[in-house]
């Protein structure tokens, strides 16, 4: 009895053992051949217990009544304590020790070129602004209030609803509250030493954007405790509701591109950072469930979510010559044909073009693969470039229609603001795990705000005049688009994309060419009118975040 005493004891403390934390067994655990040389030695002592029994019972049979005879076969220990010992080793041989954080493993670097765009994007801030001045001036919306907690709050349900995610309640919250206080103290910390005035004038407390960088918290939290463990979606989702919540805070112009970008990073680096606080608390305890396997493999996780930033390259718009332009006489003042007829022996006769600078573009874009190698998405693209007229002049005249002065406005500029959606077929094609390049083929839309280069009267010496000298109307437009692509699968279901795209439109540019203006008047004379077609060729090259799934 002393030896199955014993047994009761190790059997009740396998039975323990199975309640404690999975990391501990892990780490703790009695290894497959101490198993099974202890599961060795219950059998044979079992046996000879059994044996001794027998004999027992032979000699008591008709001494002991039927309702008091012992079952042998009641004591058997080896099928307990094999389940028992068969329960720790498979634990064992599916560890979950390798859940806990390595900084070196498991920090995703995504930040730093976030917040490197955003301090880039800062000397473009403005020509954004007037993206959203010219296309959606009006808008106002606070969706973006209640979103930024959008992620967070699905992460709070599944938890209540019992779908485990990476960590338990405990090591749950405290690694949530260390991220949320470091976003805190690192956004709070600059607003209030940088006090960088708000796009609506409202505060000077513009940079960076807290709603953003709260938003992406949530958001990395979710792709951390459901995304990396349970599916790639919910960090699809989740990223995708915090970059929808940057976007509104430029729309509800509370906030410059900068802020949005550089709100973005600080919460995806505050995550990291939060976790990595927790789990050095916590190391391998309170881990319940480990990471998703082959998360880094494009033939497994083909489909993909992106942010992107680059440069685009177009070419210049060239203009027709004043004899080639439709003219508008009688606008403001009397000037009749012969007048004009002598105003343009008298000027000029221009040969210029509209010259666009480089423009600063900013894409999202996501394609979902049916396979490997073949898959449907689309993209929303924003470009802001400058443009200026070259070659084109104002003219300066008196009462009598005597041209006394000519300026080149060259230093006349102005922004063109453009926006693409596009979609259609993607293919990738991985020559590795890791590495992969990618072309698309997409048709979609091309979106041009109106270009209004305004002539003052410093352009025009001793002459009143301002106003419009040359007017361009908005464009929409059908377009193709195509690119290339080489993407690097770095950790956790991301992954690092250069790219060079490739834009196509035949656009249509209906302008007004105002170059008059009248001494002691500020009317037009003359207006001059074109309609024109051109092949747009744009080329962008730049670089993108991408979560895959």
């Amino acid at each position: 009895m002393k030896r199955e005493l014993l047994y009761l004891i190790f059997l009740a403390a396998c039975i323990s053992a199975n309640a404690e934390d999975v990391d501990s067994l892990c780490s703790e655990a009695v290894a497959p051949e101490q198993v099974d040389s202890v599961v060795s030695v219950v059998s044979q002592d079992e046996a000879a217990i059994g044996e001794t029994e027998s004999a027992t019972e032979a000699v008591t049979t008709t001494e002991t009544p039927p309702e008091l005879t012992l079952e042998p076969r009641l004591l058997n220990l080896n099928q307990p304590l094999t389940l028992a010992a068969e329960n720790v080793v498979s634990k064992e041989r599916t560890p979950l020790t390798e859940c806990y954080y390595n900084f070196g493993r498991d920090f995703s670097w995504m930040p730093v070129p976030v917040i490197l765009a955003g301090y880039i994007a800062k000397s473009q801030k403005k020509n954004f602004r007037d993206a959203r001045q010219k296309f959606e001036p009006n808008f106002e919306n606070h969706l973006d209030d209640w979103l930024q907690h959008g992620p967070l709050a699905l992460t709070f349900g599944l938890k209540f609803a019992g779908v485990e995610g990476r960590s338990d309640w405990k090591r749950y919250l405290v690694s949530g509250v260390l991220s949320y206080a470091t976003m805190g103290a690192i956004v709070n910390g600059i607003k209030y030493s940088a006090k960088e005035m708000r796009p609506d004038g409202s505060t000077a407390n513009s940079f960076p954007s807290g709603h953003t960088a709260t938003a992406f918290v949530a958001a990395t939290i979710l792709h951390k405790e459901y995304g990396l463990t349970r599916s790639p979606w919910y960090s699809v989702g989740g990223y995708a509701a915090a970059t929808t919540t940057g976007v509104m805070r430029s729309l509800n112009n509370r906030h410059w591109i900068s802020d949005i970008l550089v709100g973005a990073g600080i919460g995806i680096l505050a995550t990291d950072l939060g976790y990595f606080f927790g789990d050095m608390i916590f190391r391998d305890k309170h881990i319940v469930r480990k990471e998703l396997e082959n998360l880094n493999d494009f033939y497994d996780t083909p489909s993909f979510f992106t942010i992107s930033m680059g440069a685009t390259f177009m070419p210049n718009v060239e203009l027709p010559t004043l004899s080639n332009w439709n003219i508008i006489l009688d606008q403001g003042a009397s000037i009749d044909k012969a007048t004009h007829d002598k105003l343009m022996t008298e000027t000029p006769t221009d040969d210029g073009k509209l010259r666009i600078g480089t423009a600063t573009s900013v894409s999202a874009e996501g394609a979902y693969f049916i396979n490997p190698y073949i898959g449907f998405g689309g993209r929303f693209g924003v470009m802001t470039a400058p443009i200026r007229a070259n070659g084109m002049h104002s003219y300066g005249y008196d009462e009598e229609y005597n041209v006394k002065r000519i300026s080149n406005n060259n230093d006349i500029t102005d922004q063109m603001s453009m926006f693409t959606v596009d979609g259609g077929v993607y293919l990738q094609f991985p020559f590795s795990q890791r590495f992969a390049v990618g072309t698309k083929a997409l048709f979609g839309g091309l979106f041009t705000s109106g270009v209004n280069l305004e002539a003052t009267s410093q352009q025009v010496e001793d002459y009143d005049g301002y106003g419009d000298y040359i007017n361009v109307e908005s464009i929409r437009t059908p377009k193709f688009g195509t690119g290339v692509s080489l993407t690097y699968a770095t950790k956790n279901n991301i992954a690092w994309k250069v790219y060079a795209d490739y834009d196509y439109a035949y656009a249509p540019f209906n302008m007004e060419y105002i170059p008059d203006y009248k001494k002691d008047s500020n009317l037009d004379a003359r207006v001059f009118q074109t309609q024109l077609r051109q092949d747009m060729h744009l080329l962008t090259v730049g670089a993108s975040m991408a979560i895959r799934f």
